[in-house]
C-alpha cells in the first residue's frame, strides 16, 4: 500500500528529473572542456617536440588537469549518491520496503568515488587491496542479486 500522496511524489519525481538533467548538463561542459584542453595539450607537447623546444614529451603536463578532473568527477558521484539515497528513502516511505537494488548500487558509486580519490603514493598496498575486495564483494552482489528474482530481500513490519 502506497504511503506516499500523490503530490509529494510528483514533486520528488520532478526534483529528481530536475537534478539528473542539471547533472548530465553539467558534465557535458566538463568533458567538453577537458577533451578540448587535453587534445590541445598533445598537440602543444608534440610540436614542442618536435621543434626542439622539449626534449620528450612531458606526461606530467599532459595529466596536470586530471587531478582537477578527479575531484570534479568525485564531486558529480557525490551528488548521484545523495539522489540515489534520496530515491531510496522515498521507496521507503512509498512502500515501506528496502529495496536492496537501490543500496547496492549505492554503495557501489560510494565506493568509486572513494576509488578517484586515493592517494596511489600514500596509501598502504592493504589498504588498496581491501578496497579493491570491498568492490569486488559489491559487484558479485550486485550481480547475485540481478540474477534473482529481484524481489525486496528485507520487509519492514
Amino acid at each position: 500500500m502506497s504511503k506516499m500522496t500523490l503530490p509529494a511524489r510528483a514533486v520528488y519525481v520532478w526534483f529528481e528529473r530536475a537534478v539528473a538533467i542539471a547533472l548530465v548538463a553539467t558534465l557535458m561542459i566538463v568533458l567538453s572542456w577537458a577533451c578540448f584542453f587535453f587534445i590541445r595539450a598533445i598537440f602543444v607537447e608534440m610540436w614542442e617536440v618536435s621543434t626542439g623546444k622539449a626534449p620528450q614529451v612531458d606526461l606530467h603536463v599532459l595529466f596536470a588537469r586530471m587531478d582537477l578532473l578527479r575531484e570534479v568527477f568525485g564531486g558529480f558521484l557525490l551528488l548521484l549518491i545523495g539522489l540515489e539515497l534520496a530515491k531510496t528513502v522515498v521507496m521507503y516511505l512509498d512502500e515501506q520496503v528496502l529495496h536492496w537494488e537501490v543500496v547496492i548500487p549505492v554503495a557501489l558509486i560510494a565506493m568509486a568515488r572513494h576509488t578517484l580519490e586515493i592517494d596511489l603514493v600514500g596509501t598502504s598496498p592493504g589498504a588498496m587491496l581491501g578496497t579493491g575486495a570491498v568492490v569486488v564483494a559489491l559487484a558479485v552482489a550486485y550481480f547475485l542479486f540481478r540474477r534473482s528474482d529481484g524481489s525486496p530481500i528485507v520487509r519492514s513490519r
